[in-house]
């Protein structure tokens, strides 16, 4: 997958990056603390939005009660049964391969 001097570089990146948060973790405490309750109170919020919200976001009614147009009822229209509809054998059609390619068996 990777060659060894790719995966020398990946694991040199990977523990410069590492330092770095770590030194930004004693320098900064509550810059860190703070983006971390904000980030994780976008992910709890979009895992669990509160009822509030979703009214928010969808004013004329909540989500799942979706409203079905009505139609106008047609003069012309014939009802439609599900089950009148004709029931047709599987067919299978011949296509262009030779008869030696569809024949032959491998052992």
């Amino acid at each position: 997958m990777f060659s060894t001097k790719q995966k020398f570089w990946r694991w040199i990146v990977i523990g410069l990056i590492t330092v770095g948060l770590v030194r930004l973790l004693f320098v900064q405490t509550s810059t860190v603390i703070l983006f971390t309750l904000v980030i994780g109170g976008i992910y709890y919020l979009y895992k669990r939005p509160p009822r509030w919200l979703i009214r928010l976001g969808y004013p004329g009614n909540a989500p799942g009660q979706f409203q079905v147009p009505k139609q106008a009822p047609s003069r012309h229209r014939k009802k439609e049964n599900k089950y009148t509809k004709k029931r047709r054998s599987f067919r299978v059609i011949d296509g262009n391969k030779k008869n030696s390619e569809r024949n032959t068996k491998t052992q």
